[in-house]
């Protein structure tokens, strides 16, 4: 054929067409690295290529070949083979990188050991011992994400200050949960400050998991650090502000958001022991600046990362260390307790579910503490902060679970025996509880000590916690059964007396912390409304109930200026409050007491809250001939849930001060409302509506 036939033909033909047929079509097998540098590859695990240039965590192969792909030469099929020979188990194990990306395309959970997935890793395993390769990202989204990433960590301090924080945090916060070892924490930090500039530039994930994912708990420690600040502080922490009147509080939302910023970049890939404590951390914060709502998002988001590094899971001894193993097995039993302390609050579903005996306090966790020293003698009996978390849980919180299936089966009768077995457990595991953590007298030996120095406060949190599952327990059946009624009434009194200890020990800038909050604001909304409703039960406790609404409104007037949820539980439960006087001026006329006058100054000497502050209360003996108000029926009004209202409904009141004259004997002639948006739409007949409707 010319070469004219040749050039007429081609012309013939659109030219897309023609450069669409002269395209070859091979299949791509080298190794993603070399096929995008151009070079040949010897199609080993690890090929040579990647070995030379240290890039042995980035060679892998696509293994979707196309259908045209079919090496009939005998050739390169020997070629093959011996190349293989020359691995040693090559020929038998899954190739590296199949496994995570079943997890990532096919949903195949990596902690199960009886799914598809899990045979494959235990077939493999018993071959060979080969290292995964990590999550495969495009090198587009590499880039993006390292840049992210560098952005992110520009924000932390200086080492100075960051050393600061940390203790400061390990002091003031850390004990709460115990779910952060120190001495692990300060390894991990010890081990980012030796990362390289260079080692930052040559990309995220040329870091291990745990390295990259530190920072964002770092961030989340230095904010809860700075959220405990004093409003004024003359310490080098000052340098840190970087725009005039800025406060500590704003610069530990930025921190915040940095860590959070961090845990995006990961995605829900990657999930490790460190993101999940720095999600922990991060619901506590939001939960502390009122972000209830967000942390409790936050919180369920953890869960499911916690689920993914199989925390959920029976531990075996085989595979991790002792250590390692009872940190992941507080951190999820932690996880656990927030979700259904949570879920009976906000009345929202529990994510997760434990065996009740499935932390024993025979067993390690929270005994065995690291030793500072090796001649240091570690006291099995001494209080501990996760020992004390341990002990509400036997005693209590291992029944919130039980709790969240009967308000959402409803509050039957039928189930009111599951109610009486509960409570008489929690009760008799309260007096089981060791000396010094008892409500009643006790024992203080402890407290004195340095190593002690959080047991006070731990204390009252525990005797908190647990009436707070009594008055949960007993909360959906008050409108029917009056022995639950009693009972709440009295487990409200033991959490209004534990708040006010917990109060009187607490400093200014401790009043951010939402444990001062949440259990005051329920426990004073159901006595309230107990004694508006009932006015002639539980007459014996009158006297006491008042006086703890009292000294309740009074933190709330104190904490509001730096609590916003504090301002807002003020709000509601001052127009509650004032219903309640009203209701009792009806039917009796009420002296002047003199506990109003020390209602006005409390909010200028929070401090001085006696422990017993009943004796200006008139007597229950000047109540008792009082008659009985008509009210409307209650069984068909649902249990109140004040903190979940507060949260999610807009709940709010007048805005009265303690300190102003209207506040004594409330003699305003307006009724004040006792709810806002929760009166539209579908909680039109709330509690708080029903509450309104009562009159003035």
């Amino acid at each position: 054929m010319s070469m004219e036939s040749t050039s007429g033909t081609e012309a013939d033909f659109p030219a897309d067409l023609l450069q669409t047929q002269r395209k070859r079509k091979r299949p791509v097998i080298s190794c993603k690295e070399c096929h995008r540098r151009k070079q040949k590859c010897d199609r080993l695990q690890p090929c040579s290529n990647c070995i030379r240039r240290e890039k042995t965590t980035l060679c892998s192969y696509d293994f979707a070949m196309t259908d045209d792909y079919n090496p009939t030469s005998h050739q390169s099929v020997s070629q093959e083979l011996a190349s293989q020979n020359q691995s040693p188990g090559s020929n038998m194990t899954i190739p590296p990188g199949i496994h995570q990306s079943m997890a990532d395309h096919l949903g195949y959970s990596t902690s199960s050991k009886f799914s598809t997935l899990g045979i494959m890793q235990k077939v493999d395993s018993s071959i060979s011992d080969q290292f995964a390769l990590p999550t495969e990202w495009d090198d587009g989204k590499k880039d993006e994400f390292s840049l992210q990433y560098k952005r992110s960590i520009r924000q932390l301090p200086s080492k100075r200050y960051v050393d600061i924080l940390v203790q400061l945090f390990f002091v003031d916060i850390a004990w709460q949960y115990d779910v952060i070892n120190e001495e692990a924490f300060k390894g991990q930090l010890d081990a980012w400050n030796r990362v390289s500039y260079s080692m930052i530039g040559q990309g995220l994930f040329s870091l291990s998991m745990d390295v990259r994912c530190f920072p964002a708990l770092l961030f989340q420690v230095l904010a809860q650090a700075l959220l405990f600040q004093p409003l004024r502080n003359d310490s080098i922490l000052e340098d840190l502000k970087y725009a005039s009147q800025m406060t500590f509080h704003d610069l530990a939302a930025e921190y915040s958001e940095a860590g959070h910023a961090i845990l995006t970049i990961m995605g829900k890939r990657d999930a490790t022991l460190v993101k999940v404590q720095a999600g922990l951390v991060r619901a506590s914060f939001q939960k502390s600046t009122g972000h209830v709502v967000e942390a409790w998002h936050t919180l369920s988001a953890t869960i499911k990362d916690a689920q993914e590094i199989g925390l959920h899971c029976t531990p075996s001894p085989d595979h991790s260390p002792m250590p390692e193993l009872e940190e992941r097995r507080k951190m999820w039993l932690v996880l656990h307790l927030w979700d259904a302390h949570m879920g009976v609050v906000l009345g929202r579903p529990m994510s997760t579910k434990v065996d009740p005996d499935a932390f024993p306090l025979s067993g390690d966790l929270g005994q065995k503490r690291a030793r500072t020293s090796p001649h240091e003698i570690v006291e099995l009996d001494r209080p501990t902060p996760f020992i004390a978390i341990l002990l509400g849980y036997q005693a209590a919180y291992k029944y919130l679970q039980d709790i969240c299936d009967l308000e959402f089966a409803g509050a039957k009768l039928e189930h009111y025996c599951t109610v009486e077995k509960i409570h008489t457990s929690i009760v008799n595991n309260i007096r089981s509880l060791p000396s010094w953590a008892r409500v009643e007298s006790p024992n203080l030996e402890y407290d004195h000590l340095h190593s002690c120095y959080w047991l006070q406060a731990a204390r009252e949190n525990l005797i908190t916690e647990t009436y707070f599952v009594l008055l949960a327990l007993h909360r959906p059946y008050i409108f029917c059964i009056p022995n639950s009624r009693n009972e709440a009434l009295q487990a409200a009194l033991q959490i209004l007396s534990s708040q006010a200890r917990l109060f009187s020990q607490a400093e200014p800038r401790q009043f951010m912390a939402f444990n001062l909050i949440f259990a005051t604001f329920d426990a004073i909304v159901l006595t309230a409304s107990i004694y508006i409703l009932y006015p002639t039960e539980n007459l014996e406790h009158i006297d006491a109930s008042l006086c703890a609404i009292e000294w309740g409104i009074a933190r709330f007037d104190t904490m509001r200026k730096h609590n916003k949820m504090a301002g807002l539980a003020y709000e509601a439960v001052s127009a509650l409050y004032r219903k309640l006087r009203h209701r009792q001026t009806l039917q009796t006329p009420m002296p002047e007491r003199e506990s109003w006058g020390r209602l006005r100054t409390i909010g200028r000497h929070a401090d001085q809250i006696p422990q017993d502050a009943s004796s200006s209360i008139p007597s229950s003996e000047q109540i008792k001939t009082q008659s009985v108000i008509d009210l409307p029926a209650t069984n068909t009004v649902p249990a109140p849930h004040p903190t979940q209202d507060l949260i999610y409904h807009n709940l709010f009141g007048p805005e009265i001060s303690v300190t102003s004259p209207n506040f004594s004997g409330f003699q305003s002639t307006s009724a004040p409302s006792l709810h806002a948006d929760a009166a539209d739409g579908p909680y039109a007949n709330n509690f708080w509506q029903f509450m309104d409707n009562l009159g003035p």
